[in-house]
């Protein structure tokens, strides 16, 4: 995680390393979020997926594809 990171922008990034020959979108984001947020909600501190913390370590489910 870098400063400014949400779960959004985390999913965004992990679906382009995961798809390099075509870009991704926003579509495809909203539906791999929405897995990343399910993982993740009970251990995140704020327990809101839209304010994680320095330091929370985040789950990545498989990219499908």
């Amino acid at each position: 995680m870098i400063d400014g990171d949400s779960l959004w922008s985390i999913a965004a990034h992990h679906l382009a390393a995961s798809h390099p020959e075509a870009p991704v979108s926003d579509r495809e984001v909203a539906r791999y979020w929405v897995q990343v947020v399910g993982l993740n909600r009970a251990s995140l501190t704020s327990k809101n997926p839209d304010m994680i913390f320095p330091g929370e370590v985040i789950i990545l489910p498989p990219v499908d594809g």
